[in-house]
């Protein structure tokens, strides 16, 4: 037999009794307006909160009593007075008493299933009031996200809805594009706020650009996130709706600056943009690049070497020379040759190899860079550096 586990029954008991009590709850709320006189004023507003449902037994009739607080409003949508009502319905059979008493006799019976479906029915009903339902002049109006009369709280409340779906802001981003592997600098390039609909409600319209660093290509997206509140009669402006995104994008901006993964890097500030480069650009240089140690070592033999009459040649023909972190020296020629030195070897800037001392000779190091500077006193001595067997101020 297929094991069902007792939540997922109780679960399925709580949706099957939320949609037949609803039937039953859809005469609301005409009949309290019917059976309570003195409570309404024709032309006047009205919205409900919820304080507690009961279900109650009596001779085999079951008894829906649903208490609730009746909350006058003005226009704009300011609080007047509050008044507490009950809404009872007596069902004496039909498909809920039955399913009821047969609900009874199941081993995941609870009595508090029935009076949370019943709790969560009436405010369905409410919610459906939306901007107005007309019972004998007056207009009720649902009870939204705990009572939002006030634009503040809804303004509250939407900043919280796109907050919490902003926080799969990379997600959409990576969902809504075809990125090569990569860094890409992003920033948001405009925001729009609008009202999809009672479905969607207020929404955010955010436009993004990615710039690849590399390629200094650029992707525009535009992200939609619908909050699902709806319109009221009252509420912010929509400029304020669109200050409550910029809030939010700030916020996400410095908590969750930079996303790594499938091969792409996302980030925003700006700054990282040159250390990234620089980083990558030092990478090509990982065969030359030796530890902070012999790094050291090296570069006192460069020093050395430069004080020799080869040092002398060399900065003739030298017209920039640089430390160049953390591989070593930088050096451009005046022929044009832009070369590297590492204590591991000589590469171009392109990243090209001339010699790799782990995988190559002095012998063959001297050929690769004669073609470079050419067949001289220059040559050698750039490569003496490297010979270990000899101190480079020898000949001197």
């Amino acid at each position: 037999m297929r094991a069902v586990r007792v939540g997922d029954e109780m679960k399925h008991f709580e949706e099957l009794f939320s949609r037949e009590f609803y039937k039953e709850v859809e005469c609301f709320p005409e009949l309290i307006t019917e059976n309570i006189e003195d409570v309404w004023e024709s032309g006047q507003m009205y919205t409900f909160v919820t304080q507690g449902a009961r279900i109650i037994e009596r001779n085999w009739a079951i008894v829906l009593d649903v208490e609730l607080y009746v909350v006058k409003v003005n226009e704009h949508m300011d609080k007047l007075g509050e008044d507490m009502v009950t809404f009872c319905i007596y069902i004496g059979g039909g498909e809920l008493h039955d399913a009821i008493y047969r609900f009874k006799k199941t081993p995941e019976y609870k009595l508090s299933i029935l009076e949370n479906a019943l709790e969560k029915a009436i405010t369905r009903r409410i919610n459906d009031f939306d901007n107005g339902y007309d019972v004998g002049g007056c207009q009720f109006i649902a009870n939204r996200r705990n009572l939002l009369l006030t634009e503040e709280k809804v303004l509250d409340e939407f900043v919280r809805n796109l907050g919490y779906q902003f926080l799969n802001f990379y997600v959409n981003v990576m969902s809504e594009t075809e990125l090569q592997e990569g860094s890409y600098l992003l920033e948001f390039t405009g925001v729009e706020v609008y009202y999809g609909g009672n479905e969607q409600g207020w929404t955010a319209l955010v436009e993004v650009s990615l710039r690849n660093i590399d390629t200094k290509e650029t992707e525009e997206v535009d992200l939609v996130y619908e909050t699902g509140i709806r319109e009221m009669r009252k509420e912010p402006a929509v400029s304020e709706f669109r200050e409550g995104v910029k809030y939010v994008m700030r916020g996400f901006q410095k908590e969750y600056p930079e996303w790594k993964g499938l091969g792409v890097h996302l980030f925003f500030d700006k700054s990282m943009e040159k250390d990234i480069l620089e980083k990558k650009e030092r990478g090509k240089f990982a065969k030359i690049t030796g530890t902070e140690e012999d790094t050291d070592i090296i570069m006192n033999r460069f020093a050395d070497m430069l004080e020799t009459e080869f040092g002398e040649v060399i900065r003739k023909e030298v017209s920039s020379i640089k430390v160049y972190e953390p591989v070593g020296l930088r050096m451009v020629f005046s022929s044009g040759a832009d070369l590297v030195f590492g204590e591991g070897g000589i590469m171009t800037t392109e990243g090209g190899s001339i010699y790799i001392k782990r995988e190559m000779n002095l012998q063959r190091g001297l050929r690769n860079l004669a073609k470079y500077l050419g067949k001289n006193d220059i040559t050698l001595g750039l490569i003496r550096v490297y010979d270990y067997r000899r101190k480079v101020k020898e000949d001197a």
